[in-house]
Order: structure tokens, then C-alpha cells, then sequence
């Protein structure tokens, strides 16, 4: 959660702020609560980032995301304890991302101290300014660099050895942990199929 001046530009993170999604099983909901004093100032502009999953189906309608605000710290608040109810319409997904191939190397020796992964996408459609693309290894990869001191442990950082194999349209990755992170600062790259 981070806190915007008038002009939409970010201030500063919101301390103290706990985000749990479901578990085991995910689903649409998150719970975000404010821990240690912090919450949320009236009348002023906030931006809450959530990473999401993109649904295994087309859904057929868009929509809505809703946030509600509620005046207790309950495991389960109830309808009582609501202060405020805010909708927005979602956006119409147009295809589900699922043109992923991962390649392993066909033999890992004893003494191998690096595993080649080749990674292959196909998006559908053309990428624009400020799109990002972002693939996650599973738990316990580690695609980044260790952090500067300037660098927070949270924030993305150079990859520790990635080559781009297709496109020299891509940009150049950013990496957290098990993350690859594209930024697209061209406007309107095509894709080849």
C-alpha cells in the first residue's frame, strides 16, 4: 500500500501493512490489514498493488473489483462492522496465458554448479509502453544478484546471468528471488509467431 500526493505520485510505503491471500487453496479474495498503529488517512489518494494469478478460463463476464473497509481487527468481520464499500469494473481478459515451454538441459553433471533452464513464450498480441511481462520459477530459485547495500532485499535488481535468445526487442530483465521481470519502454513491439 503506498500513499500518493495530488499529482498521483508515490510518497512513500504505508508501514506496518500485512496482505495474506487465501490458503491452501487461492482464490479472489485478500485480506489486508494495518499492524502497529499504521492505517489509512481519510480523503487521501493510496495505491494498494496486488500480484494475481490469471484464471485457468475465460470468464464471461468482466466483473467488478471491490474493496470494503471494516472498523475492527476480526478474524471474521461481520456486516456490522462495515464502514465502507467501493466497486470499480474489471477488464475483459482477452486470451489466458498458458504458451509457456521450459526446456531443462538433457544431463546435469555431479560437478555442475549452474542448471541451464531455456524459457519460451508466445504472446498473442503486440506489446505497448509501460506492458510488462513477468515469469516465476518455482520456490526456492534464485534468478538475482545478491543486493547493494542502496538496494532493499524486496526491490528488483539485475539477473544473475540470463540471455535473451530471440528478440533483441526484449529489454533487458530485472530478477527478485524466482522472478524475471520485463519492463516495455518501446511503444508497440511486434511479436514474431
Amino acid at each position: 500500500v503506498v500513499r500518493l500526493d495530488s499529482s498521483g505520485e508515490a510518497m512513500g510505503a504505508v508501514p506496518g501493512v500485512e496482505c495474506r491471500g487465501t490458503s491452501p487453496t487461492p482464490t479472489n479474495l485478500a485480506d489486508v490489514r494495518f499492524r502497529g498503529g499504521a492505517g489509512l488517512l481519510a480523503l487521501e489518494r493510496y495505491r494498494l498493488d496486488l500480484e494475481v494469478i490469471n484464471p485457468s478460463a475465460l470468464p464471461r463476464e468482466v466483473g467488478v473489483w471491490r474493496l470494503q473497509s471494516y472498523r475492527t481487527e476480526q478474524a471474521n468481520p461481520t456486516y456490522d462492522d462495515l464502514l465502507d464499500v467501493g466497486a470499480v469494473a474489471s477488464f475483459a481478459l482477452t486470451e489466458v496465458f498458458h504458451l509457456l515451454s521450459m526446456t531443462y538441459p538433457p544431463y546435469v553433471g555431479a560437478t555442475d554448479e549452474a542448471l541451464d533452464l531455456e524459457i519460451g513464450v508466445i504472446l498473442r498480441m503486440a506489446i505497448d509502453a509501460g506492458d510488462v511481462l513477468e515469469v516465476a520459477g518455482p520456490d526456492g530459485y534464485d534468478f538475482s544478484v545478491d543486493a547493494t547495500v542502496e538496494q532493499g532485499v524486496t526491490e528488483l535488481r539485475p539477473c544473475r546471468h540470463i540471455v535473451l535468445t530471440t528478440s533483441d526487442l526484449l529489454s533487458e530483465p530485472t530478477c527478485l528471488l524466482n522472478r524475471v521481470h520485463f519492463q516495455f519502454q518501446g511503444v508497440g513491439v511486434a511479436l514474431d509467431p
